[in-house]
């Protein structure tokens, strides 16, 4: 049987087992319901336009099944003994107008997002190579990045340290290569094409026909279709206008996942994502640890979880979500008296009280339940208000950026299996993703050391143990992890969308 599975930030799995004459056929019709901001690999950070990267590219490695790196456009890979030299020989694959996908194309690519111009969301995914980020600062010269192509087919990468799961990071869309024709369209190298994009309306995919696992995709066709909200996408499901719903591309109403559930026509399946409140450490009160650590105890995530039942959730005891760890270790239970040390944590500040606090977040059905009933426990616990301020999603990443918060409800997916795809995020209180500007010079010490070990469990643990280090500081509050949800009808059996997050993979094979 051939299986058939794709998976990306909003991840996609994707499989079937139909005949040729089937598929030419079969036209899948799928429910999103923000179009994706862009397809260029280079120029994205968000689930939606990831989506499309992992549908229409692919990458020098990817992820299988079970979590394994295997080679994707990469033949065989040679690594020096001291981890910091990588050889990729790569097969003779080819962009969707014929051409060979070759060598430069990866060099070029990698030193196109490590330009100081060019605007790169993700390029903090780049700065284990060699001079990478002293590039991308001004600091030397394109060319003395640590990328080089010998020749067609050899890619030649040299590491500033050695990085272990360096094999994981290639198979992510910021390491792929990205190739227009001479008027301007989009090149795939795979399984789809793009053929057609009506921006807010619709977009249509093709497979690819020059994807060298073309022979694997049964599906002909790929319709994502927008839709105003999950309502309109569940009326439509219903009446038989669209095949499948779920996941971060389209959530479904937790009124209407009620019903599937009871009817056994849900499906779920686990995703490395954490809920989330971050604090802004630079700003009163929340750079006083015990104002931080009162709010977390005064939150009963069990609580939440009832009241956005049925989307399977578990309390988060850590920042790093349980099916990415490599052990059973887990942070220990956070302890202490919430309104003691809240009003220990305002004597030390100079606060006789504190009438209200802000908190923004993005509109959604799953979290305005969630501030509202965070709202209630810390009022209730600490005699403490919070102003909940829904935001756009634009709006909100660029408070986040600017520091202009003080409490934000946030949802963060793995952006590859590994727990420092998490906590490399907190690294430094200048990392654009560290919205906290929270940082620890133990915390750095522990991920520098990671970076030596090669024992997995060994290393393992030493990131538990600064995982640890981020739990006791809390300039994060973990509140749960959760599953994915998805419906589908009989034309969809084998197609499975989901939000779960880098490392995005394709996983195509023979069973």
């Amino acid at each position: 049987m051939k299986i058939v599975q794709i998976l990306f930030a909003a991840t996609l799995i994707f499989s079937g087992c139909s005949s040729p004459t089937e598929s030419n056929q079969k036209t899948i019709r799928l429910a999103i319901i923000k179009d994706p901001p862009t397809i260029d690999t280079r120029k994205s950070s968000d689930a939606f336009s990831s989506m499309m990267h992992f549908l229409l590219n692919s990458g020098l490695t990817r992820i299988t099944k079970k979590n394994k790196v295997i080679n994707d456009l990469a033949e065989s890979i040679d690594i020096s003994e001291d981890g910091l030299t990588y050889l990729f020989t790569l097969k003779n694959t080819y962009w969707s107008d014929g051409s060979l996908i070759t060598a430069k194309d990866f060099e070029e690519n990698w030193k196109t997002v490590l330009s100081p111009e060019f605007p790169a969301p993700c390029v903090q995914m780049l700065y284990c190579i060699a001079n990478a980020k002293e590039a991308k600062e001004g600091h030397c010269s394109i060319d003395e990045i640590g990328v080089e192509a010998l020749d067609d087919k050899r890619l030649k990468v040299s590491l500033n340290t050695p990085t272990p799961f360096f094999l994981r990071l290639t198979a992510f869309p910021t390491y792929f290569p990205m190739k227009h024709s001479s008027d301007g369209k989009h090149l795939s190298s795979g399984p789809f094409v793009l053929d057609k994009w009506e921006h807010n309306s619709q977009l249509f995919l093709t497979a690819n026909p020059k994807y060298h696992n073309r022979k694997n995709i049964d599906t002909e066709k790929l319709e994502f279709i927008v839709v105003e909200n999950e309502g309109t996408a569940m009326k439509m499901f219903e009446q038989g206008e669209i095949d499948y719903v779920g996941g971060l591309l389209c959530p479904i109403p937790l009124d209407t996942m009620s019903q599937y559930v009871r009817e056994k026509k849900a499906k779920f399946t686990p995703i490395p994502a954490t809920a989330r409140i971050y604090f802004n450490t630079a700003t009163p009160p929340f750079n006083n640890l015990k104002i931080r650590k009162a709010i977390s105890l005064a939150i009963d995530r069990d609580e939440i979880i009832q009241a956005i039942a049925p989307f399977p959730a578990r309390p988060a005891t850590g920042l790093v979500p349980t099916i990415i760890k490599r052990t059973n270790a887990l942070p220990p239970v956070l302890e202490g008296d919430a309104k003691a040390l809240f009003e220990e944590g305002l004597k030390e500040e100079g606060f006789e009280n504190i009438q209200e606090i802000n908190m923004i977040y993005c509109s959604s059905e799953m979290n305005d339940k969630t501030v509202l009933v965070i709202q209630q426990q810390i009022r209730k616990a600490l005699g403490l208000t919070i102003h909940l301020e829904a935001v756009e999603f634009q709006n909100y990443l660029h408070r986040l950026k600017g520091g202009d918060y003080m409490m934000a409800l946030g949802k963060w997916l793995a952006q590859f299996s590994d727990p420092i795809s998490i906590l490399s995020c907190f690294k430094y209180a200048s990392e654009d993703r560290n919205f906290t500007n929270w940082e620890n010079s133990s915390f750095q010490k522990k991920l520098k050391k990671s970076a030596y070990v090669k024992n997995p469990l060994e290393r393992m643990r030493i990131l538990e143990k600064a995982e640890q280090i981020i739990s006791n500081e809390l300039p994060i509050c973990p509140l749960f992890h959760w599953d994915d949800c998805y419906i589908h009808n009989s034309k969809a059996n084998n197609v499975y969308f989901s939000g779960a997050g880098p490392p995005e993979w394709t996983e195509i094979e023979d069973d």
